[in-house]
């Protein structure tokens, strides 16, 4: 019966490399390095997703600050969308209504993204390029260190004058 157990411990525990299945420590230790080497740059690349993510973040509610300023301008303005020209967010809010509670409105709303540094100014020129209309320039800057900028402007026919 010794014998028995002896040759099955033969066959269960052979050391010998003829017919050895399996993986040696090295080849796992390189398969772990290979593998955490792919993960680091899958890492690398979700940090560049999220950081650009946030960006277009920020350009987006850029874009809506200033399509919403001229959209208030376009309703409220009327005949003489002048009232709007020099606003600044950066000073208090002055002028006549409704350009006065569109710029404090427009500020709050600037405030409430709390992207830094973030301003907007109003330029209305009478002087545009076809009769009976003004060009309406809003311009905001953001950010802190490198600051960015987005002007937009549009002409808006001005049907009193």
């Amino acid at each position: 019966m010794y014998r028995k157990y002896s040759a099955l411990a033969k066959k269960l525990f052979h050391t010998g490399r003829k017919n050895a299945k399996g993986f040696t420590l090295v080849e796992v230790l390189i398969s772990i390095t290979i593998l955490s080497v792919g993960m680091l740059g899958v890492a690398s690349m979700q940090l560049s997703a999220l950081s650009s993510n946030a960006k277009s973040r920020d350009d987006t509610v850029v874009v809506q600050l200033v399509e919403e300023m001229v959209e208030r301008i376009r309703i409220n303005g009327g005949n003489n969308p002048g009232i709007y020209h020099g606003i600044n967010t950066a000073n208090t809010c002055t002028g006549s209504d409704p350009a006065r509670g569109d710029c404090t409105q427009w500020k709050q709303r600037m405030a409430d993204t709390r992207l830094p540094g973030l301003t907007g100014t109003v330029s209305v020129s009478t002087e545009s390029p076809i009769e009976k209309t003004s060009t309406i320039t809003v311009q905001v800057t953001w950010g802190a260190g490198a600051t960015k900028t987005l002007q937009f402007a549009t002409i808006m026919e001005t049907w009193g004058t």
